[in-house]
């Protein structure tokens, strides 16, 4: 029905811990920490995401409604 459409994003550290904003949750909120642009087939991790991170490895996984999982990690550099 929806495709390969992202239903969400999850952020974590690789040390442990949820990372980003809402941090009570490992789920971030869509359009506001990110947003995809199927158009262009990619994936935009926003400003208001990095503004609340502390830096080190961070792990994110992608979730889409085909049931397809992407994961990505990154270190961010404070």
């Amino acid at each position: 029905m929806n495709g390969d459409l992202l239903a969400t994003m999850e952020a974590v550290y690789a040390s442990g811990g949820n990372a980003g904003p809402q941090n009570w949750t490992s789920y971030k909120e869509f359009n506001y920490t990110f947003t995809p642009n199927y158009a262009n087939n990619t994936i935009t991790i926003k400003p208001t995401f990095f503004a609340e991170t502390n830096g080190g490895t961070i792990n994110l996984t992608f979730y889409f409604w085909s049931g397809q999982i992407v994961k990505y990690h990154f270190v961010e550099r404070q």
